[in-house]
């Protein structure tokens, strides 16, 4: 018994592992379907829609084309030709589909629907995509053998919502401050602080339109001029252009983009501020040498939301000397990492 009890092990142990190699396959799906549009309107008559596609399975989407987009009651202008690839999507990942339509009565209250069909090769194990899923590997003549074995062509559409965003309220002049005010008696004790986490979520994209000119033209054209600087730093001999004081401050090594922004007080306390995305470097013998700071909590004595963040903005307002500071927070988040709220501002 012992001698036939051995091979009927190692059989059997071989069995469970082509049988875990067979079901990861067979589990194995694309789906493709939409996230948030981004939408704007040009011209009052041109719809503009960025309409991310994602694959929201566990296996590449490889080929993927758009076959047709339907608007009710308007004209595809862009793009002019359809089908239109997309590539490859990979698990998890998006690839955004940029769209304009000519609609004559465009109305920014109003919902549009868009719909959308495509097709895309992937293996056919399992169920592979939200909604309309046709196994077209027999199309054209071209059977399985032709795509590659357990290779086959699909098809998916899907119909998806387009909101225009509210028209901006324009821009005003602010006299007074409605929130909460606090001095700050810092340093502060170093507070421990979150991971410096940015990750972005699948917000809308931004819609690509027509080049235009947001500002007018110059009045008068320029032709590039020599700065015929015999030093660095130096002042250009006309004074178009100075530099006072030029100090390598050295960054802090991150995977984060720096996002610089950086202002001098211009008076007597040789103040000067410069940020990044995730710390400060202030300077108070007008930029000759800098201290970094990279936990603002000892400037402010506190953790709000998610810990201090990202795209500081610093200006200067010589009409009351200070130094104006804008400083955003990241999203606070459950124990599982799950946002439960907004980014804010706080303004220094």
């Amino acid at each position: 018994m012992s001698t036939i009890g051995v091979p009927i092990a190692r059989l059997s142990h071989q069995l469970v592992f082509l049988l875990f190699i067979w079901s990861t396959h067979a589990f194995a799906t694309v789906s493709l379907g939409p996230t948030l549009p981004g939408a704007a309107v040009q011209n009052s008559t041109v719809l503009l829609v960025a309409l991310p596609i994602k694959n929201f399975g566990d296996t590449d989407a490889s080929n993927v084309v758009i076959r047709d987009v339907v608007l009710l009651g308007a004209h595809l202008e862009s793009p002019a030709r359809l089908p239109v690839s997309l590539g490859t999507i990979a698990s998890g990942e998006r690839e955004v589909l940029n769209l304009s339509f000519i609609v004559r009565k465009l109305d920014p209250a109003k919902t549009y629907r868009v719909l959308v069909q495509g097709r895309y090769d992937g293996r056919t194990f399992g169920r592979t995509h939200r909604g309309n899923d046709r196994d077209d590997r027999h199309e054209n003549g071209k059977d399985e053998d032709e795509r590659g074995k357990g290779e086959h062509g699909h098809e998916f559409h899907f119909v998806v919502d387009v909101q225009l965003p509210p028209p901006a309220p324009g821009s005003d002049t602010s006299s007074s401050n409605t929130g909460p005010t606090r001095a700050t008696q810092g340093p502060y004790p170093l507070l421990p602080q979150p991971p410096q986490t940015e990750n972005n979520e699948d917000r809308a994209p931004t819609p690509i339109g027509s080049p235009s000119f947001l500002f007018p033209h110059t009045a008068t054209g320029t032709s590039p001029q020599a700065l015929q600087l015999t030093s660095y730093p130096g002042a250009s001999p006309d004074g178009a252009v100075g530099f006072i004081i030029n100090t390598n401050a050295n960054g802090i090594a991150d995977r984060f983009p720096p996002d610089p922004s950086a202002v001098g007080s211009g008076t007597s306390s040789n103040l000067v501020l410069a940020t990044a995305n995730l710390y400060l470097k202030y300077s108070t013998d007008g930029g000759s040498t800098f201290t970094t700071v990279s936990n603002l909590s000892t400037v402010f004595g506190d953790q709000p939301d998610g810990g201090y963040c990202c795209d500081q903005v610093v200006h200067y307002i010589p009409s009351i000397d200070r130094v104006v500071w804008l400083i955003q927070t990241n999203q606070p988040k459950d124990s599982a990492g799950k946002p439960t709220g907004g980014n804010r501002l706080r303004i220094a």
